[in-house]
């Protein structure tokens, strides 16, 4: 199932799109990507695989559909000031 993301602060929205969509910390996917494919410098295909991953197990963490959610240690990979943040995710229409 997509999903979209909305990430507000504050009543200012920081995110809003498609679940894969979301900005990751470049330092992350390189890490996970040596991890995970022994690729210290990922192609495009390991990002987006790493991006997956890391998103598809923030999603399920948080239990899949979730409303004005606080963001907690879990999100460390999203590349957005997240202080103070809360989260809605629903099924992409």
């Amino acid at each position: 199932m997509r999903y979209k993301v909305t990430i507000l602060k504050q009543d200012n929205v920081l995110y809003q799109g498609k679940e894969y969509d979301m900005p990751i910390k470049k330092p992350i996917i390189k890490e996970f990507s040596a991890r995970m494919f022994n690729d210290p410098d990922p192609c495009l295909i390991h990002q987006s695989l790493v991006t997956q991953r890391l998103v598809d197990a923030w999603i399920n963490k948080l239990g899949g559909e979730v409303e004005n959610v606080s963001l907690s240690a879990e999100s460390y990979f999203i590349d957005l000031d997240l202080e103070n943040s809360v989260v809605s995710i629903e099924p992409w229409k």
